[in-house]
């Protein structure tokens, strides 16, 4: 089978991909498209992974989370493709990149003290207390 025959029919068959080829998983798929080519997935191996995370890395500028949704989106059309006998291959084992964790972000209760202190308009204090008891965003 065909890397395009897999992506295609998992669209197809696979219930939470169908109407998403211009989502994420679409591009990712495509991505691994330009980079391996209409090839047979029987070559998909890990090494091959390995080039697929670097190529993304160098051509594409992606980071290491990015490259991790990519791996996640290839190895979803292979396990599709296998678990519906489309595809006979022993599935090769995905290469995971550690990720950076994000940015906590908080304020401490003397922050928001400071805040509720200050006489702005009436009742925005109650809104910032609010808000940080609940853990709201900030937005």
């Amino acid at each position: 089978m065909l890397w395009t025959e897999a992506v295609d029919f998992t669209f197809r068959d696979r219930p939470k991909w169908k109407g998403k080829e211009k989502k994420s998983q679409g591009i990712c798929c495509r991505h691994f498209l330009e980079f391996y080519g209409n090839g047979e997935c029987s070559g998909i191996t890990r090494p091959l992974l390995k080039q697929f995370g670097v190529w993304l890395e160098d051509t594409r500028e992606i980071k290491d989370g990015t490259i991790n949704r990519h791996f996640a989106s290839v190895s979803t059309v292979l396990r599709h493709c296998v678990q519906e006998e489309m595809l006979d291959m022993n599935l090769p084992i995905t290469p995971l990149r550690s990720e950076y964790p994000g940015r906590p972000f908080y304020f401490t209760k003397e922050q928001v003290d400071e805040m509720c202190s200050i006489k702005t308009r009436s009742g925005l204090s109650d809104l910032v207390r609010f808000a940080s008891l609940t853990g709201a965003r900030q937005g």
